[in-house]
């Protein structure tokens, strides 16, 4: 993690104080740790690609690819990538009415859904989920709506966020319980196991893993 960050350090302050601020408070680890060491590899979402090139680090024999609908922050992520020096990992600016074009042995999502709404966020997930390989994994952390004061305190964070610093992109702060990603991802005929990530942590985090069978 600690190298991923210092990818970062020849960027503009905006940026580097994000990318630290999301490694000291979110997860990566738990994600990284359940993605196959190998096969291809989708970061949805990926943002200024901070899990992108920790996923690249952690196997070379994974060929990872992050997608946003940010320029500016996918500008970033390719800069920090040549900094790294990591060759398997690509990124890719998207639209918002995006649709996966093919199967991935692993999909990562962080982060990503509260920002859409809900319904938009359920049909992403559904399409994602299809989007799996057979055999494959779709790893999605969002932020549990319990214990309800660590909640508040991530939901007033993320207000400031989208609607105060402008850092991150979405006019929508409402985030989607883990029963209902469960739920979508269990229609869309995977096996799903809840993975709790908010113990010794100030956010409720919580992982939804999905496996395709």
């Amino acid at each position: 993690m600690a190298a991923a960050v210092h990818a970062y350090d020849g960027q503009a302050l905006r940026v580097r104080l994000h990318v630290q601020g999301r490694a000291r408070s979110c997860p990566f680890d738990a994600i990284e740790a359940r993605v196959p060491p190998e096969g291809d590899v989708l970061d949805a979402g990926c943002g200024h690609g901070l899990l992108s090139l920790l996923l690249a680090a952690g196997s070379p024999r994974r060929r990872v690819t992050g997608i946003d609908v940010d320029p500016a922050k996918v500008a970033a992520a390719e800069a920090a990538a040549v900094t790294a020096r990591l060759t398997n990992v690509a990124f890719e600016r998207v639209a918002h009415d995006w649709i996966p074009e093919r199967r991935w042995d692993a999909i990562a999502l962080a982060d990503v859904l509260y920002l859409l709404g809900h319904d938009a966020a359920v049909a992403l997930l559904d399409r994602l989920a299809r989007a799996a390989a057979p055999g494959g994994v779709i790893l999605v952390k969002e932020i549990d709506t319990a214990p309800r004061w660590k909640y508040e305190l991530a939901r007033l964070q993320e207000v400031v966020a989208t609607r105060v610093a402008r850092v991150t992109a979405g006019d929508a702060v409402e985030f989607v319980p883990p029963t209902v990603i469960a739920d979508t991802l269990r229609d869309a005929g995977l096996a799903v196991e809840h993975v709790p990530l908010q113990h010794g942590r100030l956010h409720p985090h919580h992982l939804v893993v999905g496996r395709a069978p």
